[in-house]
């Protein structure tokens, strides 16, 4: 039985939905990098992200590392 074009439409928003959920495979924007830290305000400019919101984002993944200040 042939699906309708509402039928087949509600699947995309579905599918677009769950990708949208999953989130960009940001992985992809380290490879062949030489290091994998970088500043809030680096990490905000190569993702295209405002300042506030990638830090958020960053802290709620927990992928935060406190850093080291070498005095001297």
């Amino acid at each position: 039985m042939a699906r309708s074009k509402a039928e087949i439409e509600a699947e995309r928003k579905r599918e677009k939905l769950q990708e949208l959920r999953r989130g960009p495979n940001l992985e992809q924007f380290l490879e062949g990098r030489k290091r994998k830290f970088t500043s809030y305000a680096q990490g905000a400019s190569m993702y295209s992200m405002n300042y506030y919101s990638f830090v958020t984002l960053v802290k709620k993944a927990g992928a935060v590392a406190k850093s080291i200040v070498h005095a001297h």
